[in-house]
């Protein structure tokens, strides 16, 4: 048996024949009526004319002939009142064609045996036999009541049935027939398992229907019935409350849902399936039987299931069947394994059962394997150290096919992975365990989570990307270019600001007031030259001297020149260092912006050239340094004609002297004349000297405002701290948290996308609240700090010096506690945490009242330290998914696994197959139970799974559409082999009882019933 299991298909349950007592006939003419002619072998006036002159057996062929070729509807039950005659003729004409035409259209439709009767309270029944019965009323026995002597045709066996509900002999009066049996509806259904057949009513909300003719007690004792489970509504019915009471939501009479289908009571051949039903099953009573167990799932009326329309629009997502076959070439020498198998497979549920070392995971590999899986190292069966151990799986081969007809073929033997794009979703089993169980895989699980998470996003918003790792990056990389930028404003900040902080140090006013008090020392320490007459007030002695006493003054002014030149090239000397030193540094700035502009259009010069775009044609730029490096160069031929004039290099021209040279001439010069003078006047010239020394000693205690280490300097630097110190530092910090917010508001840009994500997330959670209930799923998505933060604060702190981080366990403490209740998602929070932790360091913050205290006593790189806090280094995006609390890292292998179905069963938007391979081996039973099947029945609604299990009892629970029964013949040659079919299909049955060693699922009670042999 090679078959898809459980498929939708339509299902008319009332068709009447020409036995049916409002039966009429059509006329059909042109090509039509031509084919049916040539195959029923019947004329034209045969086929238009009056049906019931034609013979059981002509009109089978014209029925039979007429439903596969002009009808679209695939399973019908026939429905006459209280007669099975012409039913043997028609299905047995079926029966024929479908063996003379296997594999054709004859083989997808189906005919049920069966019949309309009316019960004592006029409620009518449509009556389903099982076509395969092998009920013993369907027997005539011979005396000794064991063997069978023939096999009763329909007509017979619908006759005893209809003796054994009472129903008159005499069927028909005046050609109507006689409707009503001795019982009652409920009596009548009550035979169902005696007789082998499924009661349906129809019509009941008109005459003769259940609605209609019962009192609402008769009604309820029949809607408990097991027996009772499909009816036949209108699809205008504006009858809400029997609605409500069909889907089990009506208060008074319980939850029990019952399946609403439509029929057509078709009076001709041309109206069957006018009126109709799409119902996914086996086409055999046990796939109707089924709607007892799904009447919700497995029913629809009125619109075409999602799933067939899905499948139209999405036909290279679905496969269809895969082959595997020997290559041409293998001789058999490694044995049979896969020989001309070709497996449909269910555009739903496919469940993969079998015994240990049957095959299963083998068939889930290949089809990956052709899926273009690249993880095949995750393969159990097509490993290295098994199928694919150099001998066995190159002599094999595969081939899957689409909906569309589109295939893709392997060798099994086939690794290579050439960047084909992956058209199925696979978790082998042991990818599954080491996700799950390997504590280092925890990154790869986060990924994986993430992989599912970026399916959520929009083609816009995933700007051709085609992860989230790749889209996070990218966001990053452009953010992080800006952000390094702010950073590079914040350092000279910060830098200033420590050195202001400095100076709000007790230590440091108290410095100051002592160098004031210093110098006010020295200067009362110096005392002023006691005068000495200028002895030339004596105008003799002055007439005397006047020449000495004039070449004295003339050279005394000429070393006063020279000493202010000395002094002015001196100062000149320093600025012209400071320029040139400053004039490079920006040439090397403005070097270094160059050097990354280069850079930038080369890194994009490729992938713009894919546009057709040349890089140079966006960006244009030119440095030009020649007026630069002429003011450089202009200032350093300055610079050296100063220190040519100053004697500090060799003068370019002959016979020049410096200043330096020269002012020791004068004084050389002043010296020898000084030598000459007489004892008062050299005395007089030696009080000049020591009275321009003690005033020029005088000047430099005093100094002015700009001259560090002089009395004004630290009067004017006391005035500025107890004044306006405090102010300028807060400007400063101000304007360093105003770049953190331009830092975080960067940031936040990234953050963005964590939670657009967590928002689509988050609605799909909240639309699965009922399924998620005993498994909570929350997502954060927001700003927190990263996990190596408070070590690598408390790494700039030295912990043995005095203030609030003061020893390590303390230290713990106190960071903890400024990070408590801490919303780093606004900023004014986290400029808040800022100011706090600024404040901890200029506060003990351990003693109450809080004492002073001072960052340069307690961090040890406080530029540093203020770098990477407000840069915000210590910022992390925090997307994290969780069980309740529980993060990641904390949930047990079996939470893991259960939290990975649910995204890829749940919240993954991804359409392209999912295959599993065996979850339940990672999952406890509570997660079995409560999160793998209903997230499985609601997944199979969008894409199609493959699962396989050594637990069929999930097959059933999860209502797969297909069973696949794989079996490994080890003593036949390791010969691999299958059955395939719904779950109501007897032989899967039998399958599935083998696998679970004898044993009968542990279905509920409605299913216990269902699979009662």
């Amino acid at each position: 048996m090679t078959n898809k299991g459980s498929i939708w298909r339509k299902w008319d349950l009332q068709v009447g024949t020409k036995d049916y007592t409002r039966y009429t006939g059509v006329q059909f003419s042109g090509e039509k009526l031509s084919n049916l002619c040539d195959l029923t072998s019947l004329n034209e006036q045969q086929i238009n004319g009056n049906h019931k002159d034609l013979s059981n057996d002509d009109y089978a062929k014209l029925f039979v002939e007429h439903f596969i070729h002009y009808n679209d509807t695939d399973v019908i039950s026939l429905a006459n009142h209280n007669t099975g005659e012409g039913i043997e003729e028609i299905l047995s004409h079926l029966k024929l064609r479908k063996a003379e035409n296997q594999d054709s259209i004859y083989t997808d439709k189906f005919i049920f045996p069966g019949i309309e009767i009316g019960g004592n309270d006029r409620c009518h029944i449509i009556i389903v036999f099982n076509p395969e019965t092998n009920n013993n009323r369907k027997f005539e026995f011979q005396e000794d009541g064991r063997t069978i002597k023939r096999e009763l045709s329909w007509k017979e066996y619908i006759d005893r049935f209809l003796d054994a509900i009472n129903i008159p002999s005499t069927r028909f009066n005046n050609g109507q027939p006689v409707n009503s049996s001795s019982l009652g509806a409920k009596d009548i259904i009550s035979k169902s398992k005696d007789w082998d057949f499924i009661p349906v009513f129809p019509h009941i909300e008109n005459s003769d229907g259940l609605w209609k003719e019962l009192q609402d007690s008769n009604k309820k004792e029949i809607y408990s019935n097991d027996n009772f489970g499909i009816v036949d509504i209108s699809l205008i019915s504006k009858n809400q409350d029997l609605k409500r009471i069909c889907s089990g939501n009506h208060s008074s009479w319980g939850d029990k849902c019952i399946a609403v289908i439509n029929t057509s009571d078709s009076e001709s051949l041309e109206k069957i399936g006018s009126k109709f039903s799409y119902i996914k099953g086996d086409p055999s009573i046990k796939g109707l039987k089924h709607l007892y167990i799904e009447p919700i799932d497995r029913v629809r009326t009125g619109k075409e299931p999602e799933i067939l329309d899905r499948v139209k629009l999405n036909r290279t997502k679905y496969l269809k069947k895969v082959k595997i076959n020997q290559i041409s070439s293998y001789t058999g020498q490694y044995g049979n394994w896969f020989q001309d198998l070709e497996i449909p497979l269910n555009p739903e549920l496919v469940a993969i059962i079998g015994n240990k070392g049957s095959g299963k995971s083998a068939l889930a590999d290949i089809i990956a394997l052709c899926g273009n899986y690249k993880n095949q190292d995750d393969f159990s069966f097509l490993h290295k150290n098994k199928f694919r151990d150099g001998k066995h799986a190159k002599n094999f081969e595969a081939t899957i096919t689409w909906e569309s007809e589109s295939s893709n073929h392997k060798n099994l033997g086939d690794s290579s992975v050439n960047g084909e794009l992956e058209l199925v979703k696979y978790l082998p089993q042991g990818y599954f365990e080491r996700l799950t169980n390997e504590i280092s895989s925890i990154e790869e699980f986060r990924k994986e989570i993430e992989n599912v998470v970026f399916t959520h996003l929009s083609e816009d918003d995933k700007v051709g990307y085609t992860s989230f790792e790749e889209l996070i990056n990218s966001k990053k990389e452009l953010i992080n270019h800006e952000i390094n930028n702010l950073k590079d404003r914040l350092q000279p900040i910060n830098s200033t600001i420590f050195e202001k902080e400095k100076k709000l140090n007790t230590s440091y006013k108290n410095n100051i007031i002592a160098q004031i008090a210093k110098k006010k020392e020295e200067l009362t320490a110096l005392v002023e030259p006691i005068a000495v007459p200028n002895p030339n007030e004596d105008l003799e002695i002055a007439k005397k001297n006047e020449e000495v006493n004039n070449k004295i003054a003339e050279i005394k002014n000429s070393i006063e020149k020279l000493e202010q030149d000395i002094s002015n090239e001196t100062q000149k000397k320093q600025l012209l260092l400071t320029e040139i030193n400053d004039l490079k540094r920006i040439k090397q700035l403005i070097k270094g912006k160059e050097e990354d502009l280069d850079f930038f259009k080369e890194t994009n010069k490729e992938p713009l050239s894919k546009y057709n775009i040349e890089i140079d044609e966006v960006v244009k730029y030119r440095f030009n340094y020649s007026t630069l490096d002429l003011v450089i160069s202009n200032k350093e031929s300055t610079l050296k004609e100063v220190k040519i004039k100053l004697g500090e290099e060799a003068p370019t021209t002959p016979n020049f002297i410096s200043f330096n040279n020269l002012l020791k001439q004068k004084k050389e010069a002043l010296n020898t004349i000084q030598k000459g003078l007489g004892e008062e006047e050299k005395k007089y010239q030696q009080y000049l000297i020591d009275t321009k020394n003690w005033q020029g000693k005088k000047d430099n205690i005093i100094g002015n405002e700009n001259t560090p280490n002089t009395l004004k300097y630290f009067e004017k630097e006391l005035k500025y701290v107890d004044e306006t110190l405090k102010s300028d530092i807060d400007v400063l910090r101000t304007q360093r948290l105003e770049i953190s917010k331009l830092i975080f508001d960067k940031m936040k840009v990234v953050l963005d996308v964590y939670i657009e994500v967590k928002t689509k997330i988050d609605d799909i959670i909240s639309e699965n609240g009922d399924l998620l209930d005993q498994y909570r799923i929350n997502i954060e998505a927001s700003f927190g700090v990263k996990a190596n933060f408070v070590s690598k604060f408390l790494n700039y702190i030295s912990l043995n010096k005095v203030g609030t981080f003061y020893g390590k366990e303390n230290a713990d403490i106190q960071i903890q506690k400024i990070l408590e209740n801490r919303d780093f998602n606004e900023f004014n929070s986290l400029k808040e945490f800022l100011k706090d932790i600024v404040k901890a360091l200029f506060e003990d913050l351990r003693q109450k009242p809080t004492q002073q205290a001072f960052i340069e006593n307690q961090v040890t790189e406080v530029t540093e330290f203020y770098d990477y806090l407000f840069s915000l280094d210590f910022l992390d995006y925090n997307y994290e998914l969780r069980q309740g609390e529980k993060r990641l890292e904390l949930l047990s292998p079996g939470e893991k696994g259960a939290l990975l179905l649910i995204f890829y069963l749940l919240l993954d938007n991804n359409d392209i197959p999912l295959i599993i391979d065996q979850p339940e081996d990672n999952l406890d039973n509570n997660s079995v139970a409560n999160i793998l099947v209903p997230f499985i029945k609601k997944a199979k609604c969008r894409r199609q799974i493959i699962l396989v299990t050594h637990n069929p009892n999930l097959a059933v629970v999860a209502d797969a559409e297909q069973v696949i029964y794989v079996e490994l013949d080890k003593e036949n040659n390791n010969t691999f082999s299958f059955k395939s079919g719904a779950i109501e299909n007897p032989t899967i049955n039998e399958s599935i009882v083998k696998v679970l060693e004898g044993t009968m699922p542990a279905f509920n009670k409605r299913k216990l019933k269902y699979y009662e042999n």
